[in-house]
């Protein structure tokens, strides 16, 4: 699946600015369930974010700050 699916997918419902049970969102998911490219991409994110949130791992202020500029966010 190529990244522009891909961030429709992640995107839709904020960009529309919809609740995530409005019927645009609804329809966006069931696309989704009858797509098994997007199935698993969107069970890969679901499964990573789980991930992120129970890992917190403890960074040195040089690793952070490192980490920080290849995001992007400082």
């Amino acid at each position: 699946m190529d990244s522009t699916v891909k961030e429709r997918i992640l995107n839709i419902c904020t960009e529309l600015g919809e609740d995530m049970d409005s019927p645009n969102c609804k329809a966006v998911r069931e696309y989704v369930k009858s797509c098994p490219n997007c199935e698993a991409f969107v069970d890969s994110v679901k499964k990573t974010i789980r991930l992120y949130q129970v890992y917190t791992p403890e960074y040195s202020n040089e690793v952070s700050k490192k980490l920080f500029r290849t995001l992007e966010l400082g």
